[in-house]
């Protein structure tokens, strides 16, 4: 491999084979290849958007594993299988198997693989909106890892539970833990977890009013990610930034990243990324006093659709604005109180942003 991008090349020319070898194995008396080759291309299938051989792959591991009555293996291809549909957007499935999964390595005794379960099922309650919860899987998350001295992936959860706090009004525990992680990252040479660390601290400090930290820290990661060819990254960078520059007003530049980010998201599939960009992209255009209706309509029924209450309350907020600069205050009330209600469900300090704007006569 002559190049950085050289390994990611090769396994994109060879994907199709690689799962292919994979669903053959599984079926043909090599069960452990199975299982060995698919956890080899997980963080490739999983970074790279290719959810569908990803979740081909898994479910042939798993039952690859069952046939041979490997329980470590069951629980491995449970786990991958899990966030494979977890990245696909199927939560229930998901939970499903990561609990299946978090029970077998409770029963194996393995405090790594714990952890990893735990993670991805905080995941699931984070994009639920469910923050308390999250945060609370995280911190059991971070006591597995450290027990096992897994110093690699405690990074990650720093970062995750960063961003858990800060939904929940915590700004100052938030920073800690994002610049722990961050620090963590480096140390051990995680340059996945640098990322994802880069990315959290800049969306802290941009809500927290910390703008040139938030420019510096997004661009090293939009640096970073797009070198490691982590697709998904890289749009959750570039919608990042299309939020910092809103905060600026910087509107051109900012509906350019949104722009940029919608097109990666709907190249893998991601519902998510494009709740969250349409919503940018909605704001954008408020700011600018152009029709933003679109925008927020069309995050408002992806946010419904996936349950993400977050983004449903965000794109609630919105047409509220968008009707209001209407002078349809009926329209506008309706969405406001939608907004509150799920903001107030939810324990975010949102809440207090939206209850004055009721108050109007």
């Amino acid at each position: 491999m002559t190049s950085p991008g050289a390994p990611v090349a090769w396994l994109d020319s060879e994907r199709h084979t690689l799962v292919a070898v994979a669903v053959h194995t599984a079926t043909h008396g090599w069960p452990a290849h199975t299982t060995r080759l698919s956890g080899v291309l997980f963080r490739y299938l999983i970074g790279g958007g290719h959810h569908s051989e990803a979740l081909t792959a898994y479910k042939n591991a798993y039952a690859a594993a069952l046939g041979s009555e490997d329980l470590a293996g069951q629980a491995a291809a449970l786990t991958n299988l899990g966030i494979s549909y977890l990245y696909a957007e199927q939560d229930d499935l998901a939970a499903d198997h990561l609990r299946r999964a978090l029970d077998l390595w409770r029963r194996i005794g393995h405090p790594r693989n714990e952890g990893r379960a735990l993670f991805s099922l905080a995941a699931i309650e984070e994009r639920a909106s469910r923050f308390q919860a999250s945060a609370d899987l995280l911190r059991e998350s971070l006591a597995c890892y450290r027990e096992a001295g897994d110093e690699t992936n405690v990074t990650t959860v720093l970062g995750s539970l960063a961003i858990a706090l800060d939904r929940l009004g915590h700004t100052d525990e938030a920073m800690e833990a994002g610049l722990q992680g961050l620090a963590q990252a480096r140390r051990v040479g995680h340059e996945h977890g640098e990322g994802y660390a880069l990315d959290v601290l800049g969306n802290i400090e941009m809500r927290a009013g910390r703008y040139e930290q938030a420019r510096e820290h997004l661009g090293q990661c939009l640096i970073l990610r797009r070198r490691l060819h982590n697709r998904l990254g890289e749009g959750s960078a570039l919608d990042s930034l299309g939020m910092l520059h809103t905060h600026l007003n910087d509107l051109d530049e900012a509906a350019g990243y949104f722009e940029q980010a919608l097109a990666l998201f709907r190249e893998i599939g991601s519902q998510e990324g494009l709740a969250f960009s349409s919503n940018g992209l909605g704001e954008v255009a408020l700011k600018a006093g152009r029709p933003a209706l679109d925008h927020f309509t069309r995050a408002h029924a992806i946010a419904t659709e996936i349950e993400n209450r977050y983004q449903q309350a965000r794109a609630a907020a919105g047409l509220g604005h968008a009707h209001r600069a209407l002078d349809d205050e009926t329209a506008a009330r309706l969405h406001f109180k939608q907004a509150l209600s799920l903001y107030e469900d939810l324990g975010v300090p949102e809440a207090e942003q939206i209850r004055p704007l009721l108050d109007r006569s």
